[in-house]
């Protein structure tokens, strides 16, 4: 039997980031309900693993087989374990990019909370509950289905973090809940990107930030359009994957709501503008994406003329 090796002193970082997991798993578990209802599914695989680790979340660097590993679950000692190496790339770039030191501690804050709740989603809802199922799942899923899976969890994450945002204020507003989801969205462009990369050879990687970017258009045109925030068939949280021919000139969206389905037939694109989007994933900021997948939205037809 391989026991996990003890863990050694935590670091500051590693300290910071385990007491934010601890606020997530434990906000999480006192609004179940709302988690779920912004979902739209029943989450009882995501609860059972945290019922069946109850003490706090501890983390850490690791090393050996597991070293690039996200998370592991150690059964032994009732606790679910997160990798602290990606934690120090993520503050590297808030430091890199962001002035202020409150702006930074915040940033930091929702970028943790959004990682541990989309690496939950993963070991619940989808199954991957120890670092050797993940890796079979990795290694025997297609590029598309890899993509897929990635974006419902980095949706989930933003549900997450807008229904508990929401019960926090004290606001349940649609207009405050999606703008709290969009604001996961664009940090996950403005500072993910960097850290898992988006290159051409991993068109997964790249439709799903433009899937992302696509979300928080349609958000953005029902801000601006406030009034019609409820109108159309598709709601705003849904997950939208973009999908090219081999040529790359006609598209088609598909829907995550929660099972797959066409949401846009496909449709003649200009090739040159959605390979402006996608080759400039890693270095544009969010703000520039969002504006640009809007466009291409607004030609196809799915969104409203910006004001």
């Amino acid at each position: 039997m391989n026991l996990i090796a003890p863990l050694k002193s935590p670091t500051r970082l590693e300290q910071m980031v385990g007491c934010i997991l601890n606020d997530l798993v434990n906000d999480m578990q006192l609004m179940r309900s709302e988690v779920e209802l912004r979902h739209g599914q029943n989450l009882g695989a995501l609860w059972s693993i945290l019922d069946s680790h109850p003490n706090p979340i501890s983390v850490a660097a690791f090393t050996g087989q597991d070293e690039g590993a996200a998370f592991r679950l150690n059964p032994y000692e009732g606790r679910i374990e997160f990798n602290s190496i990606p934690f120090m790339g993520i503050r590297g770039e808030v430091l890199k990019k962001v002035p202020g030191k409150d702006l930074r501690h915040d940033l930091v804050r929702d970028l943790v909370r959004g990682f541990g709740a989309h690496e939950l989603f993963h070991a619940g809802p989808q199954n991957m509950a120890s670092v050797a199922i993940a890796r079979a799942i990795a290694q025997g899923a297609s590029s598309f289905q890899l993509g897929i899976m990635d974006l419902k969890a980095d949706v989930f994450a933003g549900q997450c973090a807008a229904a508990i945002d929401c019960k926090k204020r004290n606001n349940s507003t649609d207009y405050f809940y999606f703008w709290n989801f969009q604001q996961q969205l664009v940090m996950n462009l403005d500072f993910w990107i960097p850290q898992v990369k988006a290159p051409a050879i991993k068109p997964h990687k790249r439709m799903r930030f433009l899937g992302q970017a696509m979300m928080a258009a349609r958000i953005d045109d029902a801000l601006q359009h406030f009034s019609d925030i409820d109108v159309g068939d598709l709601p705003l949280d849904v997950g939208l994957f973009p999908l090219t021919d081999s040529d790359g000139c006609a598209l088609t969206i598909l829907a995550l709501s929660p099972e797959m389905a066409v949401w846009m037939e496909p449709r003649n694109i200009n090739p040159s503008a959605l390979a402006n989007i996608v080759d400039g994933l890693e270095s544009r900021r969010a703000a520039e994406t969002v504006a640009l997948a809007r466009q291409v939205l607004y030609e196809l037809g799915q969104c409203k003329a910006p004001r």
